[in-house]
Formats: C-alpha cells, sequence, structure tokens
C-alpha cells in the first residue's frame, strides 16, 4: 500500500480526524491505545465537544532522509488557556514540548532508520483534553488493505476491503454517566494484522455509551455499498441483549447519516451464531443509503448489555452491493484471520486499469506499483518492452535516470537523492523505474505540476452545463460570501486558468500570502483577499504566472459543485480513475487548499490523469472529460501576449512559448523527430510530467529537488524516448 490521501488517496494520508457524532460528557475517560502503523485521536472531556485535535502527515510514506510536513489544528486553539504538547517515537526536536494553540504547519525531515513513527499532539481546550496521533512509514511499506471476509446469504462473497492507516483515521469518545469506559487499543483496527483487535468497555448496567468511528481521509462512499465491523464478544450474551446495545452508523465529514441496530429503526444483520461463538467474529453491518466517509459502531444504550466487543477491522464493499437499507443479502461472516490480499508482480507492457501490482519492478496501468529498492539502488519494470509488433530496450534510458542519482548529503547542485519515472503509450505502461531513495509507490509534494489536474476537475464543470470558460466569474460568485470588485468584473474562468485575468503572480510583491496558508484561512477568506488585491494588469492583457488566479478558479468550482476543494476533485477526477495517492490533503485539516501548487502523487497516479488526457477524456471505458475540454486544456491562450513572469530558468522560458489551461506548450525544436504538439506541467521541485500527442506517449519524472535538475533529466530522457518509439534507437 502506497501513502496517500486516494483518496485520494485513494487516499493515503495518515490523519487524525473528526470526532463524528458521540458527544463526550463528563465522567468518563478514553484511555486509546495504537497498534503498529495506526493513526487516530481520543479525547477526555468535561464538556461536549464536536471535533478533536487532527494530524496529518503529508506524504505519510516516506524514505529515510525525505521531508515530510506535518500539519496539525487545534478547535479553539486561539482561545485563551489552551496549552498543546508534541511528541513523537522518531527523537525529532523540531517535534517536540509546547507548540502553538493555533495549529500549522512543520516541515520536518524522516529518520535515517526505517521504521514506523508516531507523530503526537495532546492539547487541553477549555479543561478536556484531546489527543491526535498519525504515523510516519519511513522506509517501510505501508500495509495493503485486505478483504474481510464477507459473503452474502447465498454464500457468495461479498468484495470488501478494510479501512486501514493511512487510508484511514480512528477516533474514540464516551458519553453518557460512565465510570470505567473506555476503547483500548484502537489503533489496532487501522493495522495489517487482523487478529489484533481494540476493546471497547462498557460495564453493563450503566448508562453509558461508548463509540469508536473510523474515518477514510480521502474516499467518500456511494450509497449502496456494504458498510460495517468485524466484531466479535467473548461475554457470549444472549442474542437479545446484543441487539439492544451495539448500533453501527455512517457519517459524512462528522453529520450522521444512517444508523442501524439499538437505537435506529433499521435492524443490523448480522450472523449471530457466528459472533457467539467465542473467539470467532463476525461482519456486523447494513447497506448505506446515503454516501458517507466515516462509520461508527456504538457499545451501549441507557441500560448497557454487552460489558465488552473487540472490534478486529472496518470493512466498506469495494462495489455497492444495494439501493435501499438494511444488509439485503449480505450478512455473513468471517474469522478474525481474515488475512490480507496480495498481488503478484509483473514485467514489461501492461494495459491501463485500477489494479496494483506488488513486487520489485512491478508496473501497471492506471494502478499503482510497488515493492522497488530503496537506498541507492534501482528497480524497473525490465530493461525491454514490447508494444504490438514493436519491441524496446529501455536500458540507455534506465542508465540515464540512474546517473543523477546521488548519495551524498547534501545532494549536489543537478542531482537527485531519488526519483521515479514512468513512460506509457496507448497499450499501456512501456516502462517504469525508481532509483536512489525513492520507490515506485513514492509520494512527492507536486507544487506546480498540481495546475494541469486542478484545470482538468474544474472543466468537468463545464462538461455537466455548470460553468462557462468565458462568462464573467462575477456570476458564480454572487451566489458566494465573496464580495467581487468592479474592476474584476471581466475576469473570465479561461483568463483564471490560463493566468492572465491581471491578478498578482509570483513576482509581484503584491501577490496575496494567503495563497500559501493551507490551515490559518479558508478557501473562501482567501479568495476574499485576493479580490480586495489590486491587479497589476488589465484581464486579458498579459501573462502572469501564479497561485491566486487558481484560488479563485477553485473556489468557485467549490460554490457550483456545493462540496470542498478535495471532496469535489475526488469526485471529479480520482474516483474516475482510480487515483489511490493522489491529495490535496485532508479537507478538515487543510481549510485553504492550494490549488495551483499543494497536491501529492506517486507517479502512477499522475499517469493516469495524463493518460486520459491523451485519449481525449476516456479512460477505463469511461468520458471522465470531454474531447472539447481537453482540447481547452491544451489550447494556447498566451499567443502574442506580453509576459509578465515566468517561472523556468533564465533562457529556458522560449523554450515554452505558449500555455493552455494548466498545460505548457513546448518548443517544436526540443522534440526532434516527433511531429508533436507536446505538452507540459513542471513544478518547483523538478517533478517533470509531459505528453506527446504526435508519438502517442506521455511520462512523468518524480523528484524533490529543483525546475533545473527537472528539465535537465527531462531533456536526456526524452531523445532516448522518441528514437526508440520511432525505431531509431539503434
Amino acid at each position: 500500500m502506497n501513502t496517500i490521501i486516494k483518496s485520494g488517496a485513494l487516499s493515503r494520508i495518515a490523519a487524525a480526524s473528526l470526532v463524528a457524532a458521540g458527544l463526550v460528557l463528563g465522567g468518563c475517560s478514553n484511555n486509546g491505545g495504537t497498534g503498529g502503523g495506526s493513526s487516530g485521536a481520543s479525547s477526555s472531556s468535561g464538556s461536549a465537544v464536536s471535533t478533536a485535535v487532527s494530524i496529518e502527515l503529508v506524504p505519510s510514506s516516506v524514505t529515510p532522509g525525505q521531508s515530510f510536513r506535518l500539519i496539525y489544528t487545534v478547535p479553539g486553539g486561539a482561545s485563551s488557556g489552551t496549552t498543546c504538547t508534541a511528541s513523537n517515537a522518531a527523537g525529532d526536536s523540531n517535534w517536540s514540548g509546547k507548540v502553538a494553540a493555533t495549529g500549522g504547519t512543520k516541515t520536518l525531515v524522516a529518520p535515517a532508520a526505517a521504521n514506523i513513527y508516531i507523530y503526537s499532539i495532546s492539547c487541553t481546550i477549555s479543561g478536556s483534553t484531546e489527543t491526535a496521533q498519525a504515523s510516519l512509514f519511513d522506509g517501510v511499506a505501508a500495509p495493503t488493505p485486505a478483504d474481510c471476509g464477507v459473503t452474502n446469504s447465498s454464500g457468495v462473497a461479498v468484495p470488501t476491503r478494510d479501512l486501514i492507516a493511512p487510508d484511514a483515521s480512528v477516533t474514540t469518545s464516551s458519553s453518557g454517566l460512565c465510570v470505567g469506559c473506555s476503547v483500548s487499543n484502537p489503533g489496532n483496527v487501522l493495522d495489517q494484522d487482523a487478529l489484533n483487535y481494540a476493546t471497547i468497555n462498557t460495564p453493563v448496567g450503566l448508562i453509558a455509551d461508548e463509540t469508536l468511528t473510523v474515518t477514510s481521509a480521502a474516499n467518500t462512499y456511494a450509497a449502496g455499498h456494504l458498510v460495517g465491523f468485524v466484531a466479535s464478544n467473548p461475554a457470549e450474551l444472549l442474542t437479545l441483549d446484543l441487539l439492544q446495545s451495539v448500533t453501527v452508523s455512517t457519517l459524512l465529514d462528522g453529520v450522521p447519516q444512517d444508523t442501524a441496530g439499538a437505537t435506529a429503526s433499521t435492524p443490523l444483520r448480522l450472523d449471530l451464531l457466528t459472533l457467539l461463538a467465542s473467539p470467532k467474529s463476525a461482519f456486523i453491518g447494513f447497506t448505506a443509503t446515503k454516501p458517507f466517509n466515516a462509520v461508527q459502531l456504538s457499545d451501549g444504550n441507557l441500560v448497557s448489555a454487552l460489558g465488552r466487543v473487540n472490534v478486529y477491522l472496518a470493512c466498506v464493499s469495494t462495489q455497492p452491493v444495494g439501493s435501499s437499507g438494511g444488509s439485503g443479502s449480505s450478512s455473513s461472516s468471517s474469522s478474525s484471520s481474515s488475512g490480507s490480499s496480495s498481488s503478484s508482480s509483473s514485467s514489461g507492457s501492461s494495459s491501463s486499469g485500477s489494479s496494483s501490482s506488488s513486487g520489485s519492478g512491478g508496473s501497471s496501468g492506471a494502478g499503482s506499483s510497488s515493492g522497488s529498492s530503496s537506498g541507492g539502488g534501482s528497480s524497473s519494470s525490465g530493461s525491454s518492452s514490447s508494444s504490438g509488433a514493436a519491441t524496446y530496450d529501455w536500458s540507455q534510458l534506465g542508465t540515464t535516470l540512474d546517473s543523477y542519482v546521488s548519495s551524498a548529503s547534501p545532494v549536489p547542485s543537478g542531482a537527485v537523492s531519488g526519483y521515479s519515472f514512468i513512460l506509457y503509450n496507448k497499450t499501456g505502461i512501456l516502462y517504469s523505474r525508481a532509483g536512489g531513495n525513492q520507490t515506485a509507490s513514492s509520494v512527492l509534494t507536486l507544487a506546480s505540476a498540481s495546475k494541469m489536474p486542478s484545470a482538468a476537475a474544474i472543466l468537468t464543470l463545464v462538461d455537466s452545463g455548470k460553468l462557462n470558460l468565458d462568462t464573467p466569474v462575477a456570476t458564480y460568485l454572487a451566489i458566494s460570501g465573496v464580495v467581487w470588485p468592479v474592476d474584476k468584473i471581466k475576469i473570465t474562468m479561461r483568463m483564471l486558468l490560463s493566468h492572465t485575468s491581471g491578478l498578482p503572480g509570483l513576482g509581484d510583491s503584491t501577490n496575496p500570502t494567503c495563497v500559501n496558508d493551507e490551515t490559518g484561512t479558508t478557501l473562501a477568506q482567501c479568495v476574499q483577499t485576493i479580490a480586495n488585491t489590486d491587479l497589476t494588469s488589465q484581464p486579458g492583457a498579459e501573462f502572469n504566472y501564479g497561485g491566486a488566479d487558481y484560488q479563485v478558479a477553485g473556489y468557485i468550482a467549490t460554490v457550483l459543485s456545493k462540496q470542498d476543494w478535495q471532496t469535489f476533485f475526488a469526485a471529479a477526477i480520482a474516483q474516475p480513475l482510480g487515483l489511490t495517492t493522489f491529495t490535496y490533503g485532508s479537507s478538515n485539516i487543510v481549510t485553504n487548499p492550494r490549488i495551483a501548487g499543494g497536491a501529492f502523487s506517486d507517479v502512477a497516479d499522475y499517469a493516469s490523469i495524463l493518460q486520459m488526457l491523451q485519449n481525449n477524456g476516456l479512460f477505463g471505458g469511461k468520458q471522465v472529460l470531454s474531447a472539447t475540454s481537453v482540447a481547452d486544456l491544451e489550447s494556447n491562450e498566451i499567443e502574442g501576449l506580453p509576459v509578465a513572469f515566468t517561472p523556468f530558468p533564465f533562457g529556458q522560458a522560449r523554450n515554452y512559448p505558449g500555455y493552455g489551461l494548466g498545460l505548457w506548450i513546448s518548443s517544436p525544436s526540443l522534440y526532434p523527430g516527433s511531429s508533436g504538439p507536446e505538452f507540459s506541467d513542471p513544478g518547483l521541485y523538478g517533478t517533470s510530467p509531459w505528453i506527446d500527442n504526435g508519438l502517442g506517449y506521455g511520462a512523468i519524472i518524480l523528484i524533490d529537488q529543483d525546475v533545473p535538475t527537472g528539465l535537465t533529466m527531462w531533456n536526456a530522457a526524452r531523445p532516448l524516448i522518441i528514437n526508440q518509439l520511432t525505431g531509431n534507437g539503434g
């Protein structure tokens, strides 16, 4: 399993999230422990709370020595008397002791010794103590989701996956006059060991309610999915007692959706005989009637019947199984030793799709590939591949990419500590390789390589008829809370996405700083700040590269879709493409996502986006984006316009004379041997994705260095690729 948030990753961010439903009332305490590879939050309070302190590591799967961001939020942290203490198991003094109670972001470096490290924050807010934890998978493979072993009433398997870290987070809460209530080891619900369990303790006969909530960091599941828990009760109590105690609920962003069991009209469907045959377990759940991204199990009612419930896994079906409440035909049982699923590795060319492959040098179409070596080595899908009647030799390409890797510290100019790479054409993956301290599953910040995916998501609103690229955005902002001034009345979405709106760019002293503040403000507040900033030119008069344009564009997408940016992107792009790592951060933590530069991804997810564009918006048999919108993305919107600011190094700007909607258009001098055109979206840290429509291929080099190094590696790789595809490779 790889890092991040499929969502959308596809979610792969280890984040502590909202305490979703149960109110925390006086007299109760939670003794939450952690299991391997878990993240979670627990709270004990003397007054009701609706949210918990949150912590998120981006990315949460790293290689030793790789930098990552720690983002934390503290609800009510600005109030007087709030104190927060940070700690970690990595011995990092930069996240230790007292920290700002207002929340914030820290850039940290993963320890040199590979391990799973827990990062924690504990805050005292208005007399209550709230704790959150997140796991850093440092040079250690994150766990792989397993099938929970659920079957329907006919004995036919219902494919499910368990929600595990870093995809998911766990929180606990108590309500009622409870003495001795607790949830021990809640993190065990999120680890890869199906024999580990959390224990909900509610002493029999007390007015109490103890809950455990598992939240997906990036996935929102549609109505019709089967959802629930694998649990057991060692006490072997009567059926009536059980049904009077256990409730399973779903939530969406902390808001309750469906409820089944003791406190609801919808009954839980479960195999009671299996559940009560200790120590075996059963699946307890139902079919959701509404979308959700969290599932909650509560033990207790006015008179608690179960003194103890062991919870092994939280499970969701991989596809919808029904359309109405109750569990329908899926009732079934499983033992707690459900084990974990695995997939075999593959090499050479593979067709696109949503499958994943593991093992050294595995490659897959739209899915992720994991396994390659870390440290100073490299791995690839093979030095040769075939596509139709053609056979290619990629050994020189691999050697060239490896030549940029340096183990020196600090890494010298023009070199990288590691890289990951994917090359594809319409038949699938032609070649993949990783070297240095990166693997095929490494997730890195994309910086400005976020722009094209963001623009593609926004253009899905054009396809649905909600947005017109040439209508003044004031029309859409009129239904929001942002006051859009008269001097910006002519700005259109096309201008925003092509950086021709007249808003300040990266080179302007008036460029709003809120664009880079992910947690201290909201997207709406930042857009109002941008609206209040003077124009640097008249709309449509010049090209001025920056991030303010995209903050406004992204906010409009949230207004029209009635979703936060992360949820909107997941529905528009991540879910249709089956992305498993691509993310802008958890919406409950990153309240002002950087639309132009805040995404993270691995190479496989980004390659899937490139493949979709190159196939005129079609992916896996689904029309994700219309061919017309793809043409809009690739249209040159700046021809003849003066350039106020470009991010390319001196002397390089002439090689990228055109810009569409989130895509640079290359000069033909860069790709001799191909008829082109070539489009790209390079980022600040050197990540370089590109597509060549003339030869029908695309590729991405994912690194964490700088623009000049990324361009140099791209320019070295390009002719080797073109020579092979045109039969001139020698």
